[in-house]
């Protein structure tokens, strides 16, 4: 390619002098290299705007339900002594209370307590007049016997986990069957157990 010339007048006299061509920039490369930097720039300020909105959330922990009312109003609607605890740890709190049919109790009432105990984990109890065998059954998901346990002088039956890691205790009461189970230790369990009482 030849180089760009222009004109000069010298002395009278006309030149053709040849002039260097500006060297051409590599746009390419400069693309790229603006492109990172103005990346760059906007994430800087995207996270400036994020550390000073940002607001990390507590930890709530379980959320207490009033369980007291719920049996009070229960208790009217029950065709069998209900039972609930007195004298929990004041460390233990109640999560879920309701007293409903559900889809295996053929028609009859469940009433369902739920705790997180002291050593952060679930000891819950079902209550319900429904045959004992179907009851027990459908509770213990599959758990095997281990015995019998005598708590406040009662004879509870004891089972192993089933298929939800459950273990459970079990026992007739007035017109229904009590089953106390989670996945809290046995001495957890056992103390909801004893807690229990049928007005």
């Amino acid at each position: 390619m030849s180089e760009p010339q222009e004109t000069v007048n010298y002395g009278g006299e006309t030149f053709a002098v040849s002039t260097p061509a500006a060297p051409t920039r590599k746009r390419g490369r400069e693309t790229v290299r603006d492109m990172v930097i103005s990346l760059g720039v906007v994430g800087s300020v995207i996270a400036a705007l994020f550390l000073v909105t940002y607001r990390p959330k507590p930890d709530a922990g379980p959320k207490p339900v009033d369980w007291q009312t719920t049996a009070a109003t229960a208790r009217g609607q029950s065709p069998f002594p209900l039972a609930t605890p007195t004298g929990l740890p004041a460390t233990w709190i109640g999560t879920s209370a309701r007293f409903a049919t559900t889809a295996k109790s053929q028609g009859h009432p469940v009433w369902h307590l739920g705790f997180v105990t002291g050593g952060q984990k679930y000891a819950g109890l079902e209550q319900s007049d429904q045959d004992a065998t179907a009851f027990v059954r459908d509770q213990i998901d599959g758990g095997q016997p281990q015995g019998s346990v005598t708590i406040k002088g009662q004879s509870w039956q004891s089972f192993g986990p089933g298929g939800s890691g459950y273990r459970s205790l079990v026992r007739p009461a007035a017109g229904s069957t009590l089953v106390v189970q989670g996945n809290a230790v046995e001495a957890e369990l056992e103390q909801l157990a004893a807690a229990l009482t049928t007005q």
